[in-house]
């Protein structure tokens, strides 16, 4: 019963860790390579479609506003905080980055 308890809960994670990397990735390629709080909404939204999936397209799209929601309020709201994820974490935006290279 272990060893079938584990292959379970080891698909679950490998589908978890599957879906999140692939809304990263995707809602980054659909922005032609930009990262930002924007990217993480979105592929927030698309996590949680995904994982509503059974509950038909209404359930889908509650999925979507639920967890695209819950980071968007993480983010500091529509009018919040305009820094991205890459200066919060010190590191230059992308905007710092080009003026650095126009110098």
């Amino acid at each position: 019963t272990w060893h079938g308890r584990n292959a379970r809960w080891g698909s679950t994670w490998a589908s978890f860790s599957a879906v999140i990397g692939g809304a990263n990735v995707g809602a980054r390629v659909l922005r032609n390579g930009k990262e930002d709080e924007w990217t993480s909404i979105l592929s927030s939204m698309a996590m949680g479609a995904f994982w509503a999936r059974n509950e038909g397209p209404a359930g889908m799209a509650r999925g979507a506003i639920m967890y695209g929601g819950i980071v968007l309020l993480f983010n500091g709201g529509l009018g919040g905080s305009r820094r991205s994820n890459r200066s919060n974490r010190g590191m230059p935006t992308q905007e710092e980055e080009q003026a650095y290279a126009d110098l």
